[in-house]
């Protein structure tokens, strides 16, 4: 069980690298292609964040390679998914009180 990506990495120092098998398992590898070393997680993992975790802890201050997606993000953040949603609606209720502040504060025309 190796990852592709791991064979093409020939100009970059130790990373971890991060996969999911055809199965839907998730697996970690490091890898130090100029030393021509790859070690694979010794067990698969139901998750990328599990894997993510253990990989961290195997390899502390190891990059680990693995693309971001929307979901990597959301599954990183102590307030889930939720963050992102949570500062656009703040964002929104604040742009609309300085309006309507801005409004009441205008001279009336007449």
């Amino acid at each position: 069980m190796t990852p592709p990506e791991i064979e093409k990495r020939d100009d970059i120092g130790p990373a971890v690298e991060l996969w999911q098998a055809g199965d839907g398992d998730w697996w970690w590898a490091y890898s130090h292609p100029q030393e021509e070393v790859m070690l694979l997680s010794n067990r698969p993992f139901a998750s990328r964040r599990e894997a993510r975790q253990s990989a961290r802890r195997a390899y502390p201050g190891v990059p680990i390679i693995q693309a971001a997606s929307e979901d990597d993000l959301a599954e990183d953040s102590p307030f889930g998914g939720k963050a992102l949603l949570a500062g656009v609606a703040a964002g929104l209720v604040l742009a609309v009180v300085v309006w309507l502040a801005a409004r009441r504060h205008q001279p009336a025309e007449g």
